[in-house]
């Protein structure tokens, strides 16, 4: 899809400096400025989708390049905020033109479903890439001090019997929005649950992988060629650490799913509630990325939908299973992979 090996290299490039090459007090003063509006750092251990799990990394947050003259539209729009080591320089070039790269790729993966479910998916995109994030993420290696359970972090909000916060890379959640990207280098940790058992996502370097998000499992859940469904996923630290791109599109600002009908909608977020619930229950107990686990996208793609996308950068090019995205989603949609 375009993303050559030096382009590669670039954003590489960029991830890496933002959180080696940045001082201390260059990431506290772009640090994360307003609720809902996602620019700038997240700090080490700064956020968690529980309080009973502390999340092991750093990240960084920028979006759509807003031009700083132009007054937003609405609250989730705005001028990214870049600290001023990358400032107007290669890596703040980089990372605009990885989202770019992104967006394009979105366009490829909307453009068959929408045509196996008669939902206008491009439709509702339009606009919201202005909305949509890339965040960064480095996450320490599972036996970095810093990971410690009995560190001098804040336990008051425990899990188990001895007085500690379960430590993660990120916990189980899913997304709200259509889709997501991932971006890695090959390193272990990221998990998806299926039928109530945890498997290993094997993941490439040179692809990426796409996870459906809520909304679109909304919009899907009744239609022909549904429903996509928005996995329950997680991050272990892995025994190396890892490193991310994780794109967020979401739909346009003012898209509504008030057509699906209330008892529809309530339904599907009770299921959601009900995976996640479950999810967290078998996330307890502190594990590495390189416990024992089944691998989703080898030997168990077949019974969970996950495959690796081959080929010339063609995105219905799957192998060994159907040809089409939509084919091998139709069998239980969770997350698939796309080569650039």
């Amino acid at each position: 899809h375009g993303l050559d090996k030096a382009g590669l290299s670039h954003v590489w490039d960029a991830h890496d400096g933002l959180f080696q090459g940045v001082s201390p007090a260059s990431k506290a003063s772009t640090s994360l400025s307003r609720e809902g509006f996602s620019r700038g750092y997240v700090p080490f251990g700064g956020e968690s989708g529980s309080p009973e799990v502390f999340e092991c990394k750093e990240g960084f947050s920028y979006g759509f390049p807003w031009p700083m003259n132009k007054k937003p539209e609405n609250a989730l729009q705005g001028p990214n905020v870049w600290p001023e080591e990358a400032r107007g320089g290669r890596f703040q070039a980089s990372l605009d033109a990885f989202f770019a790269h992104c967006l394009s790729i979105i366009d490829a993966v909307l453009a068959p479903m929408a045509a196996d479910t008669g939902v206008d998916l491009p439709g509702l995109c339009r606009g919201g890439e202005t909305i949509s994030l890339v965040r960064l993420f480095r996450y320490l290696s599972a036996g970095d001090p810093a990971c410690s359970p009995a560190g001098d972090r804040d336990t008051s909000e425990t899990s188990g019997t001895d007085g500690a916060r379960v430590v993660m890379g990120s916990s189980p959640h899913t997304d709200w929005g259509l889709l997501t990207l991932i971006l890695d280098r090959g390193e272990s940790g990221l998990e998806v649950r299926l039928n109530g058992t945890w498997h290993r996502v094997a993941t490439d370097p040179r692809a990426m992988t796409v996870v459906c998000g809520d909304y679109l499992s909304l919009l899907t859940d009744s239609a022909p060629g549904g429903p996509y469904h928005s996995p329950v996923h997680q991050v272990q630290l892995a025994d190396t650490g890892r490193s991310s791109f994780v794109f967020f599109h979401y739909p346009r600002h003012d898209a509504q799913l008030s057509s699906l009908g209330a008892a529809a909608v309530e339904a599907a977020a009770k299921r959601f509630r009900d995976e996640a619930s479950s999810a967290a229950a078998g996330s307890r107990a502190p594990q590495s990325a390189s416990a024992p686990r089944d691998t989703v996208g080898e030997e168990s793609a077949a019974t969970t939908g996950l495959d690796t996308v081959k080929g010339d950068g063609d995105v219905n090019a799957v192998s060994p299973r159907p040809n089409t995205m939509i084919d091998m989603a139709a069998q239980d949609p969770t997350l698939v992979q796309v080569p650039f």
